[in-house]
This record gives C-alpha cells, sequence and structure tokens, in this order.
C-alpha cells in the first residue's frame, strides 16, 4: 500500500491558532492590585466594629475601580445594608469618604448576587477611574451604618481594588 505523506502544516497551523489565543487572553487580563476579604464575627457586625484594609497602591499614571464584596446569609433580615467608608493616605489625610447603599434583595425579597442555599456573594461598585496622588499604604475603613447596632447575616465583606478597564 502506498500511502501519501501527509504535510506537517495543519499542526503547526492549529498550534499557531492556540498560542495566538492564549497569548490574546493573557495581553487581556488585568491582575487586581488588591483582593481581600475580612470574617464578621457570627455574633453579628456591631456597627463599633470597623473593618479594615490597607492597600499599597501604585501611583504609575493607572487609574482603579474599587469594589466592595459581601457574603450574606438568609439571617440577614434587610433588603439593603448602608455602609460608611472612609479612605485615608499613607499621611492620614482623607482621599474619600462616602455611605454605599448596598441592595441586597430585590422589592419581593428575592436575594441578588449569586451563590446557592443560604449564602450569596454580591461585588458592588464603589468608585470607578479613581486616581491616586500619592503612592503608598492607604487605609480603607468599613463600618455598617444601619439603625440597628448589631446586624446579622453579614459574613464577610471584601474590597477589590483594580486596574480600570480603559484610562
Amino acid at each position: 500500500m502506498n500511502r501519501k505523506k501527509r504535510s506537517g502544516f495543519m499542526p503547526h497551523l492549529l498550534a499557531l491558532a492556540l498560542l495566538s489565543a492564549l497569548a490574546g487572553a493573557a495581553c487581556s487580563y488585568r491582575e487586581d492590585s488588591f483582593h481581600e476579604f475580612n470574617d464578621i464575627p457570627a455574633r453579628g457586625w456591631d456597627k463599633r466594629n470597623i473593618q479594615k484594609f490597607y492597600p499599597l497602591i501604585d501611583t504609575s499614571g493607572t487609574t482603579y475601580d474599587i469594589d466592595v464584596e459581601l457574603n450574606y446569609d438568609n439571617r440577614y433580615g434587610y433588603r439593603n445594608l448602608y455602609l460608611f467608608i472612609t479612605v485615608e493616605d499613607a499621611g492620614k489625610n482623607t482621599v474619600a469618604r462616602d455611605t454605599l447603599n448596598c441592595m441586597l434583595a430585590d422589592e419581593f425579597g428575592k436575594w441578588l448576587g449569586s451563590g446557592w442555599g443560604s449564602t450569596y456573594q454580591q461585588r458592588i461598585p464603589y468608585k470607578r477611574k479613581i486616581r491616586f496622588r500619592k503612592g503608598g499604604t492607604y487605609s480603607v475603613s468599613v463600618s455598617q451604618g444601619m439603625r440597628k447596632d448589631i446586624i446579622e447575616g453579614i459574613e464577610r465583606i471584601g474590597l477589590r481594588i483594580y486596574p480600570s478597564d480603559s484610562d
């Protein structure tokens, strides 16, 4: 039987396409500059229990987006959660001070965010395209601003800082 030798062109073309796709995906991925969670005590989040985060910021002309991330469960008794957020630079100068209204459920009581069972997670936009004037370690303080001193059902709170999509 006389078989023709197959050309090696097709496997090389496939390998080249795969490498190009991987390179494109790697170039489009932007790593978080800071991403950290703090656990909330099981007995509940006391409004005097201020959650602190200490991101190290590089001011290489980059603009950043900041998100708050929440893990919560069915014990949380409200539709929304008010957060008091203060951002300070390394010199203790206030960069931002805000009240963030986080919607955790719709008007019918259906939890927003992702999850299954009784636990949910949600990423809430806080700041967009923020430019930090100085580099260094910043302090971000987050406290709950609900009328009740201790709230149940908030399991963890996180802070995510990452480069904006388009500077």
